[in-house]
């Protein structure tokens, strides 16, 4: 897959730490989300926290819907079980390997809008795009890359972080000589 960086600038640590940003439940649409989002959020590299907290409280704010992580870590052995047809990233190729990649979608009355039912389902999928394209643009502002704006094959939930440009080639030698497991002892110098 060919990616078009859409954030070309160098992504600083944040200056509030994750542990003092607080996710509104509300903008998870309750309770029935916000606890897999949270659990979602924890998996995360500590530097991408933030982000994807801001990301929900902001996109509630801003469009008035409610947000819920699907995806967050996925470790190489179950990114290498993603039918290709889902993906073009093997194992250790995809930010999520990192903890630094999510994929959120819209909940509308109380259920996630995007599935992987085409038939019946399709306006609800047709519905989570719409969403994620005001999303996205929330994303971008606060320094993520979007999967929507790839050139070829595009991924509306999707967003990852790229700390100091790093990309997941930088990443996979740091990852492995570390072990895979302390994903979230990575530094990004």
């Amino acid at each position: 897959r060919k990616f078009t960086p859409t954030c070309s600038q160098v992504v600083q640590l944040p200056t509030q730490p994750a542990d003092s940003l607080k996710l509104n439940p509300l903008a998870c649409g309750g309770d029935k989300h916000y606890k897999r989002t949270l659990d979602n959020i924890n998996s995360l590299h500590p530097i991408m926290r933030p982000y994807v907290i801001k990301l929900i409280n902001e996109g509630y704010q801003k469009t008035g819907l409610n947000w819920m992580i699907t995806d967050a870590y996925r470790s190489p052995k179950k990114q290498g079980e993603i039918p290709g047809a889902n993906t073009n990233a093997g194992p250790m190729q995809s930010y999520h390997q990192y903890g630094l990649a999510i994929d959120i979608v819209s909940v509308t009355n109380g259920e996630i809008t995007y599935t992987r039912d085409g038939g019946k389902s399709r306006a609800m999928n047709n519905l989570s795009i719409t969403h994620s394209k005001k999303l996205g643009p929330i994303g971008v502002s606060l320094g993520l890359e979007w999967g929507g704006n790839w050139t070829k094959t595009k991924d509306y939930p999707h967003f990852e972080l790229k700390p100091n440009g790093k990309t997941w080639k930088d990443l996979r030698p740091i990852l492995i000589n570390i072990g895979i497991e302390n994903y979230k002892n990575l530094t990004f110098d």
